[in-house]
C-alpha cells in the first residue's frame, strides 16, 4: 500500500510538472518544426480552392522559370502519381510564383501531393474532397502574421499561434476548408504570408483568403493568392479581385470590401449566382465590419460601406456574411433593409430567416484590448457579442439544411456560442428585393472613388517599396 501511494505521488508530480511546462513543450515542438521544414515554409506551399469541389490550385515560390509541376496521387507513397504542369509569374523579388491547376478530383477522396521545381521537392501533403453537402470549415479573421525587425522570432511565433488554432479546430471537427476574411499579414510581406500557411495542417487544408486593408500595404498578396478570380468588368485592386467557389451545397462569394466599385461587385455576385442556380446556401465574405459599431472613429467609414454592401446582401438573399477588421466578436440579429427583423440574443437557432446574419470573429494574433476596462459600444443590430482579449476561432458545420456555427476561445473544449441557421427551401424566408435607383448612384460613385483610391495605392507602392505598377493596371487592377 505504501509503495502504491509513493508511486501515485510520483505520478502526480510528473503530471503537474508536465502541465506547468506544456506551453514550453508546445513552443519547443513548434521551433523544431519551423527549423526542420524551413524550405517548404519559405516556398509558401498551400492549396487554394477551385470554383468547384473537383478543382484546386496548388501554389508555391520557385527559383526556376521552367520545369515546375505538382505530383498528385491517391496513395501516400505517391505511386501512380499524375504530373500537373504549373504556370509561373515573375515576382518583384526576382523569382517566380508557381500555380498548378488541378481538375477532375473525385468527391470524398484523399489526395497526396508534392510541389516540384529544379532542385526542389516539397514534403508530401494531402487534401481531402468533401461529399455533396456536408463539410466543416474553420472561420478566422485578422490572423495578422507580423514581421517585426526588432524581434526576429515574430513571424515564427505568430505562425505558431495560428497553427495551434488550426490544430484545435481539427480536433473538434473534420475541417476541410479554412475561411479567412482578410489581414492575413500585417505588412503584406511575403514572409508573413508564408508564415500564415506554414503549418502542416494548413498545407493539408484548402485555404480561402481575401484582401484586408493590411494586405493592401504591399504587393506580395498579388503573387501569393491563387484565388479562382473571375473576369467581371469593373475596377478592382491591383493585388486581386472578387472570386467565388462552391463547396457542398454552399456558394461562397469572396469580395474585396476595400474596393468601392459597387457596379463591379453587383455584376460579380449576379454572375456567380447565375452560374450556380441550384446551390442552396449563399455565404458572403469580406473584410470590413458593417454592423458591429465597436470602434466609434470608424463609424463614418462604416456608414458609407453599409450604403454599398447591405442592398447587395438583401438583393441576392445572402444567408450569412463573414467579416473582420474590428477584432471584436459580434453576431447580428437577422437583418433586412437595415432593420432587425428577428432578434437572436435569446435564441440559438433561426429557420427560414427573413434576412441575413452578419458575423465578425476576433483576431488571432491581435485581440482587441479593452482600454482601462472600458466597454466599447455595440451596434443596434447586434444580437450576440463578447468583450474579451482571448483568441477566438469558429467551426462552421455545413449540411443541406443547416449551417451550425460554434465559436471557441483558444484552449477551451466547449463553444461559448453556438448558433444554427436552417432553411427548408432554397429561398428560405428571404423577401424579394425591390429596385431602388439610389443604390445604382451609390455604386457608380463608389467606382469613381475606387479609381482615385487605386491611384493612391499605386503611389504608396512606388514611394515605400519602389515598386512601379503600370498606370492603367494600377487603376483598373488588370
Amino acid at each position: 500500500m505504501r509503495n502504491m501511494k509513493r508511486a501515485l505521488s510520483v505520478f502526480l508530480c510528473i503530471v503537474i510538472a508536465f502541465s506547468c511546462t506544456g506551453v514550453a513543450f508546445a513552443q519547443d515542438s513548434w521551433n523544431a518544426y519551423w527549423q526542420s521544414n524551413s524550405t517548404d515554409i519559405e516556398k509558401g506551399v498551400y492549396v487554394a480552392p477551385g470554383q468547384t469541389e473537383s478543382e484546386r490550385t496548388i501554389r508555391w515560390y520557385t527559383d526556376s522559370k521552367d520545369r515546375n509541376y505538382v505530383l498528385l496521387s491517391e496513395s501516400k507513397d505517391m505511386s501512380k502519381a499524375q504530373q500537373i504542369t504549373a504556370n509561373v509569374t515573375a515576382t518583384p523579388q526576382g523569382d517566380y510564383s508557381a500555380e498548378a491547376h488541378i481538375t477532375s478530383l473525385k468527391e470524398g477522396t484523399t489526395y497526396y501531393y508534392t510541389c516540384n521545381s529544379d532542385g526542389y521537392k516539397s514534403a508530401v501533403y494531402s487534401i481531402t474532397t468533401s461529399t455533396r453537402s456536408e463539410f466543416s470549415a474553420l472561420y478566422v479573421t485578422d490572423v495578422h502574421i507580423s514581421y517585426d525587425e526588432e524581434n526576429k522570432d515574430s513571424i515564427k511565433n505568430n505562425s505558431g499561434k495560428f497553427a495551434s488554432v488550426i490544430s484545435q479546430a481539427k480536433e473538434k471537427s473534420d475541417i476541410s476548408l479554412i475561411l479567412s476574411t482578410g489581414d492575413q499579414a500585417s505588412l503584406g510581406r511575403r514572409d508573413e504570408y508564408c508564415g500564415y500557411v506554414s503549418s502542416a495542417d494548413a498545407k493539408n487544408t484548402t485555404v480561402a483568403i481575401l484582401e484586408g486593408n493590411h494586405d493592401r500595404k504591399n504587393i506580395d498578396y498579388r503573387y501569393f493568392n491563387a484565388n479562382p478570380e473571375t473576369n467581371d468588368k469593373g475596377i478592382k485592386s491591383y493585388i486581386g479581385g472578387d472570386y467565388w467557389f462552391v463547396k457542398g451545397d454552399t456558394l461562397f462569394l469572396v469580395c474585396d470590401s476595400n474596393n468601392a466599385d459597387g457596379v463591379y461587385h453587383r455584376r460579380f455576385i449576379k454572375n456567380a449566382i447565375k452560374a450556380n442556380p441550384d446551390v442552396k446556401w449563399r455565404v458572403a465574405m469580406f473584410h470590413h465590419d458593417l454592423l458591429g459599431s465597436r470602434i466609434p472613429h470608424r463609424e463614418s467609414e462604416n456608414k458609407l460601406i453599409r450604403l454599398l454592401w447591405m442592398p447587395l446582401i438583401d438583393e441576392f438573399a445572402i444567408d450569412l456574411v463573414l467579416m473582420g477588421h474590428s477584432h471584436y466578436y459580434t453576431m447580428s440579429n437577422v437583418v433586412y433593409n437595415k432593420k432587425t427583423v428577428t432578434p437572436i440574443a435569446d435564441i440559438n437557432e433561426v429557420t427560414d430567416a427573413k434576412g441575413s446574419i452578419y458575423m465578425v470573429s476576433g483576431s488571432i494574433n491581435r485581440p482587441r484590448s479593452l482600454d482601462d476596462g472600458e466597454i466599447p459600444p455595440v451596434g443596434e443590430h447586434i444580437g450576440k457579442y463578447v468583450d474579451t482579449e482571448n483568441v477566438i476561432y469558429n467551426v462552421l458545420d455545413f449540411s443541406e439544411n443547416s449551417i451550425v456555427i460554434k465559436s471557441y476561445y483558444d484552449g477551451e473544449s466547449t463553444p461559448f456560442n453556438e448558433f444554427t441557421i436552417s432553411k427548408t427551401t432554397q429561398q428560405g424566408g428571404h423577401p424579394k428585393r425591390t429596385f431602388n435607383p439610389i443604390n445604382n448612384i451609390v455604386r457608380f460613385l463608389g467606382g469613381v472613388y475606387s479609381i482615385f483610391n487605386n491611384i493612391g495605392v499605386r503611389s504608396d507602392l512606388k514611394k515605400k517599396y519602389d515598386i512601379k505598377v503600370p498606370f492603367f493596371a494600377g487603376i483598373s487592377g488588370k
